[in-house]
């Protein structure tokens, strides 16, 4: 398969650090809103990314339940993978991606 023929070529204004608000929370607040005007389904699924002891990485879909300047909380069971990954090494990465406003 040629994944060259699959890429879309987006056509947007690009991302100007005058319009990005300074706290990020407040941001991906907005960016949530305009999500959900133009797509409303799921817009708090984003790609969690951990990494156990042995520093080994996962990735995987979580859906957010809230986000504030505390962190963001979403519902694990704490025996699962992630939930081990986490006790052992509680760095993570987490990654929104909204294609149709052309944000992340």
């Amino acid at each position: 398969m040629d994944f060259a023929t699959l890429r879309e070529q987006y056509q947007s204004a690009p991302l100007d650090r005058a319009d990005v608000d300074p706290d990020p929370i407040v941001q991906v607040a907005a960016w949530l809103t305009a999500w959900s005007e133009v797509a409303p389904r799921e817009p708090s699924a984003a790609v969690l990314a951990t990494a156990g002891a042995d520093g080994r990485p996962a990735a995987r879909t979580v859906l957010v339940r809230g986000l504030d300047h505390a962190g963001c909380a979403f519902l694990t069971n704490y025996e699962s993978r992630k939930g081990r990954h986490l006790a052992a090494n509680p760095q993570a990465s987490l990654l929104f991606q909204w294609v149709p406003v052309l944000r992340q």
